[in-house]
């Protein structure tokens, strides 16, 4: 192999040696006698014999631990694997104890996340088209009209949003590159 064989048979173009079929066999391949090949053949037999017994006994025994998983499993649900003690209470009043114990959280959460009427006044379109027409300004912010909209964030949010997908919308929406903050603009009526 470190002869040069391959590299005086290659035509070099771009760095990459090229061997065409003519050139190809034109090369010597040194091959192992016959009874060395033979030797090879037989060893690669064997090692693949192997890997195959080795395989089979790793998928049985896989299959054996997911029995027994399952079985240990099946045990564990009965009450099986270990003895009982004799204070503890039986498990149907356990879990008994347990469904009444979480009932009760489930109360608690209920009264605290009970829903509550909002304090603050529905948005509607109307109010919010009346607010930016108030508005001192042409150019304003999201927070300049929070501070003359009193109500919900999230509904002042999507109604402005709605008023921007109008066909002929009021208002439009740009980026102020200098204060880094999104701003929009009154149309002229």
């Amino acid at each position: 192999m470190h002869s040069g064989r391959f590299s005086r048979g290659g035509k070099i173009t771009t760095n990459i040696a090229h061997l065409s079929v003519g050139r190809f066999s034109e090369i010597e391949f040194p091959l192992p006698p016959l009874d060395e090949q033979q030797e090879i053949v037989n060893r690669a037999k064997t090692l693949f014999a192997f890997a195959d017994r080795f395989e089979r006994k790793y998928r049985n025994a896989v299959s054996a631990l997911d029995k027994i998983r399952s079985s240990i499993l099946t045990q564990a649900f009965r009450g099986e694997l270990v003895s009982q003690n004799s204070e503890d209470e039986p498990a149907n009043i356990l879990l008994e104890r347990i469904h009444s114990v979480k009932a009760e959280k489930d109360k608690e959460v209920k009264k605290v996340n009970s829903p509550r009427k909002s304090a603050m006044p529905k948005i509607s379109k109307k109010v919010v088209c009346e607010s930016i027409m108030q508005l001192p300004e042409q150019v304003f912010t999201f927070e300049d009209l929070r501070t003359t909209v009193s109500g919900d964030y999230d509904l002042l949010r999507d109604t402005l949003f709605d008023l921007l997908n109008k066909r002929n919308p009021i208002i439009s929406q740009f980026f102020d590159g200098k204060l880094q903050t999104m701003k929009f603009s009154r149309r002229s009526q």
